[in-house]
């Protein structure tokens, strides 16, 4: 298997992006996806802020993160 394309799924659910790094790991891709929660004030709960990397390709049993709304935070 040669280099993979990335696709940006900035602005959708984690679920979105795992289910596409399953369907290309069934052609030996082994990819890794790593998630971390963020507040963000303009993203919805749920919902990828950022993803990197969020395009180009990447070699197989590369890993891509993903930061993941947890929505507004509370200023104390």
């Amino acid at each position: 298997l040669g280099k993979i394309s990335v696709t940006d799924f900035k602005g959708k659910s984690l679920s979105d992006l795992q289910a596409w790094v399953s369907e290309v790991n069934k052609q030996g891709a082994n990819l890794k996806v790593n998630s971390s929660p963020d507040y963000s004030d303009t993203v919805a709960s749920g919902l990828i802020i950022l993803q990197t990397p969020s395009s180009g390709d990447i070699n197989p049993g590369s890993s891509i993160k993903a930061s993941v709304s947890k929505g507004v935070g509370t200023v104390v």
